[in-house]
């Protein structure tokens, strides 16, 4: 929540962004010892069995995401004539060159998000 919150120069009790991934990393790093030392020791003492272990957990969720964000993807862009995608770039563009400002760079590309989102829930 901090993190969030941080991207819009919130504080979220009293942490800022920063701090919140810092710390992440820092708990993240203490678990991954412990997991190292308490569940690879003896026989499974394997650094190459560890490695394989996490690659079967994480990876097929990532490979799922990633062919359903591109079907997802594709169907917008083809539905639309590919006008969604130009638009969101063009917006971005403008944004970035500072023709827009916040506000209305959000007011342009929220529609096109918003008609995202209805194409992954159909």
């Amino acid at each position: 929540m901090a993190v969030a919150l941080g991207h819009l120069d919130f504080f979220f009790m009293g942490i800022d962004g920063t701090m919140a991934v810092q710390a992440f990393y820092m708990i993240s790093g203490f678990y991954m010892a412990l997991v190292l030392n308490e569940k690879y020791i003896g026989k499974a003492a394997s650094y190459r069995l560890f490695i394989s272990n996490r690659f079967i957990r994480l990876y097929p969720n990532y490979l799922i995401i990633l062919v359903l964000n591109i079907f997802v993807a594709l169907f917008i862009f083809l539905w639309t004539d590919g006008t969604a995608a130009a638009k969101m770039q063009n917006y971005l563009i403008a944004y970035q060159k500072g023709e827009l400002n916040i506000i209305e760079a959000i007011k342009k590309t929220l529609p096109l998000e918003i008609s995202f989102k209805k194409a992954v829930c159909l």
